[in-house]
């Protein structure tokens, strides 16, 4: 949990920054505008360090506009999203999104909460935050509501200070935390407090609608992953297909053994992997795995080891595209592979319905 306490300080100690992404580390993810916002700015906060924030501002724009030159004006009411990215490689599940909320409440309240601190500019700083309410609306959103005394520049030698509400909601979707901020000048809590609550919970309900359709696009058993390489300095997609049954295997490696076919590539290379979750896969240097498409014969393809444990073994090149093109055309499939101490054991397999638009292994 140590990387995800860095990241809660982290972002509790920017709460003043001013920055946003939809990308964060390797996942896209949806951001609809607020209600009755639209989007103003986006850039590197300032005072942002080398690995940095970055922000998208949204503005709230009153209805009247002046009738010569028709621009909207804005309100005094802003809400930003904020990506960290230093830390927007690390991924959450719901377990951790829930240690990172207490880190956050636990953190917020011994800096920021002081019932007997009046709000006045600190001598040194450009603002003054005060806790005024933690709120853990639901499994996906942290709520935390602030007022802030905020000093700001009215010419070159003179600064005069503004109270303003703040909200910040920490928001848990597609398995990254990002911070959303909504600002007001004046006292108005209850706005900034629902604006913020508003905005996380349609942010939620966008991506979990976008992963529906995502789901019903993508039938079949193929599970499928994406994840940035750093030495290639591309992204890796995987198509993954875990066999229908288990085998089992014998003394020394007593247990269930299943397959899987992994089909990996970026647009330029791919590789397909056969690999188990338990035993070892007899192959050294070259071996032959039989493969039958739908009712017809069965097939010998060259493999050679792909891992050091044993674990996994992948097709050779010059066979690569046959057997891609008899996957992709087949409805069953079965595959028969040799276990050290265990001998040959064969693997049903559904392949319908794979999606793949990424190397086409026609070289």
């Amino acid at each position: 949990m140590k990387n995800i306490a860095i990241f809660a300080l982290a972002i509790l100690f920017t709460i003043d920054a001013k920055a946003y992404s939809v990308k964060v580390g390797d996942r896209a993810i949806s951001i609809p505008n607020p209600y009755g916002f639209v989007r103003t700015d986006d850039g590197v906060a300032k005072g942002a360090k080398e690995d940095g924030t970055r922000t998208i501002w949204f503005t709230q724009i009153e209805k009247e506009f002046e009738a010569s030159n028709r621009e909207f004006q804005e309100s005094k009411n802003k809400c930003n999203l904020m990506i960290h990215e230093k830390h927007s490689d690390i991924n959450f599940d719901q377990e951790k999104f829930k240690e990172f909320k207490r880190i956050i409440i636990k953190t917020a309240e011994n800096k920021y909460r002081n019932q007997n601190k009046s709000i006045e500019i600190d001598k040194e700083g450009d603002i003054n935050l005060i806790l005024l309410e933690t709120i853990d609306a639901s499994d996906d959103v942290l709520l935390l509501s602030y007022v802030a005394q905020v000093k700001y520049s009215t010419g070159k030698y003179e600064t005069a200070s503004a109270l303003e509400s703040i909200a910040t909601a920490y928001v848990y979707v597609n398995n990254k935390a990002l911070q959303l901020n909504c600002i007001s000048l004046g006292h108005h809590t209850e706005w900034t407090k629902t604006k913020a609550l508003e905005w996380a919970k349609n942010i939620v309900s966008a991506n979990r609608m976008a992963n529906s359709l995502r789901k019903e696009a993508y039938k079949g058993e193929w599970e499928y992953e994406k994840e940035f390489y750093k030495p290639l300095g591309e992204i890796v997609h995987t198509a993954k297909l875990l066999s229908k049954n288990a085998m089992g295997i014998v003394y020394p490696y007593d247990g269930q053994a299943r397959m899987a076919i992994e089909i990996m590539g970026t647009s330029q290379n791919g590789v397909i992997v056969l690999s188990t979750n338990h035993g070892e896969i007899l192959c050294n240097n070259e071996c032959h795995v039989f493969v039958g498409f739908d009712n017809g014969n069965k097939y010998g393809f060259k493999f050679r080891q792909f891992d050091e444990r044993s674990k996994a073994i992948s097709i050779s090149p010059s066979e690569q595209r046959w057997f891609f093109r008899k996957l992709r055309s087949s409805s069953r499939i079965h595959v028969e592979v040799e276990y050290r101490k265990n001998g040959f054991l064969r693997f049903e397999f559904d392949p319908k319905y794979l999606v793949w638009n990424h190397y086409d292994f026609s070289d």
